[in-house]
C-alpha cells in the first residue's frame, strides 16, 4: 500500500512539473501543446511498435 501511494506521489510530481509549454514540429508545421501529452502520445507510440514489432518476429 505504501509503494503504491508513493508511485501515485511520484505521477503526480511528474505530471505537475511536465505542464509547461512547448512548440512541437511536424513535417507540415509547428504546434504548441503540453509537454504531459508529448510524452503521453510517445510512451502510446512506443508501445504500439513494440507490439507490432513482437508481432513481425513471431511469424518469422
Amino acid at each position: 500500500m505504501v509503494a503504491a501511494l508513493v508511485l501515485i506521489a511520484l505521477l503526480i510530481a511528474f505530471v505537475i512539473d511536465n505542464t509547461r509549454k512547448v512548440t512541437v514540429g511536424f513535417v507540415v508545421g509547428d504546434h504548441q501543446t503540453r509537454l504531459i501529452y508529448v510524452l503521453i502520445v510517445t510512451f502510446l507510440a512506443g508501445i504500439i511498435v513494440d507490439r507490432l514489432w513482437q508481432r513481425v518476429r513471431r511469424r518469422h
